[in-house]
């Protein structure tokens, strides 16, 4: 500084260049991160630097410093294999830059209560139908609720890793992703970060049906991202994952979690099947288990259900019931939780895959459609995206 600098001039310098403006409602986290050289000052006069930062922006800093690491070892697995190119990562409550205009976020996590909306045609058998009538050959229970049969559900729940199989070998006629695009890439990126850590026992996390070329378009609802997403919750039970947040509490990093709680409060993933008000199912595989089922009749056009989780009171009682969503809490004797204006159970409780067998009174052959619901506590990332490349 000028020594010949009045008191007042020296303060506005210096205001100029140290005070950051943590105003903004959406940070951006290129901009915010250039400021840390103010930070990196080394030799006899370290002990003269001083920082004053409120404690969100000491989070946002380790929240940049997390996905940043998690970028650059994305660019080391690149140049020792043949990683994909590394992705962009922002948070849900910051932004990567705010040079390129139509930037957006793509969470990896299916949400709290994603549903399938793809289904095959009725007018021929349904393969996923043999899939579910081979699951229901295990023991299970009816699950009855306020004097109502709702449907039915296997004993025991699956790990992580085996709900993983179970959707990966569901298929459609009309959805067929492939191993090549920008959704395969974000999948083998992650993969290879943790891989990067200790050796995966379990890759590829995604496993499309279409494993050579790009496939059909990707979707949000998949369920073959859906599969690569538990295994990559069951292979962060035993890594800190640089660039992942935590589902439900999104300003929580998942390489500063525990992760002994985290393995000890794993959700296992019970199996239902929803009964309907429609017809007894009297074709295929269903029709030879040892109980009947009834059933659904949700409105489908074109291939995709227009209609998705089925009965829902928010307001019942004890012992009434509240909705699809919570069917496996019926089954266990649990108390149902408190409406979350997120949709996420509780962190620490079991997640469920419900299977609707559908039939509508012209239908030559049931169908098979599925829902699930995630606890939270599972890994989270957000890929920054170009406007238009998001997906449906």
């Amino acid at each position: 500084m000028n020594q010949k600098s009045s008191p007042l001039s020296y303060t506005q310098s210096v205001s100029r260049a140290l005070i950051l403006d943590s105003s903004s409602a959406n940070p951006l986290a290129d901009t915010q991160m250039q400021m840390q050289r103010w930070f990196g000052y080394r030799g006899a006069y370290i002990e003269l630097c001083r920082v004053f930062a409120s404690s969100d922006q000491l989070s946002l800093f380790g929240d940049y410093h997390d996905v940043d690491e998690a970028v650059r070892n994305s660019i080391t697995e690149c140049m020792m294999s043949n990683a994909p190119k590394p992705t962009v990562l922002q948070g849900l409550n910051f932004a990567a830059t705010g040079k390129i205009a139509g930037v957006g976020t793509l969470p990896i996590s299916p949400g709290a209560r994603p549903f399938i909306t793809v289904i095959n045609d009725s007018a021929q058998q349904d393969p996923n139908v043999e899939i579910v009538a081979g699951l229901f050959d295990r023991p299970s229970s009816d699950v009855i609720v306020a004097n109502v049969l709702r449907g039915r559900i296997l004993d025991v729940p699956l790990e992580l890793t085996d709900a993983a199989e179970l959707l990966d070998r569901l298929t459609y006629s009309d959805y067929r992703p492939g191993n090549e695009g920008r959704h395969a890439d974000i999948w083998r990126g992650i993969e290879a970060r943790a891989n990067a850590l200790a050796i995966l026992a379990d890759a590829p996390f995604y496993r499309p049906p279409e494993r050579s070329g790009r496939g059909d378009h990707p979707r949000h609802a998949c369920p073959y991202a859906i599969a690569a997403y538990l295994r990559l919750w069951s292979a962060s039970l035993t890594r800190p994952i640089t660039g992942l947040f935590v589902t439900g509490q999104p300003g929580n990093r998942w390489s500063y979690a525990n992760l002994s709680r985290k393995y000890a409060e794993r959700p296992r993933f019970w199996i239902g099947m929803r009964y309907g008000d429609g017809a007894t199912v009297s074709k295929g595989p269903l029709a030879q288990l040892p109980f009947k089922i009834r059933a659904t009749t949700k409105r489908v056009s074109t291939g995709e259900l227009k209609t998705t989780w089925g009965a829902s009171d928010p307001n019942a009682g004890p012992t009434q019931y509240r909705g699809d969503v919570y069917f496996d809490y019926y089954h266990r004797g649990a108390e149902v939780p408190t409406n979350s204006p997120t949709g996420w159970c509780p962190s620490g409780s079991d997640g469920q895959i419900l299977f609707y067998i559908n039939q509508l009174p012209d239908d030559d052959y049931p169908t098979v459609a599925v829902g699930l619901c995630f606890p939270a506590g599972g890994p989270e990332q957000f890929s920054a995206t170009r406007a238009g490349a998001a997906i449906s």
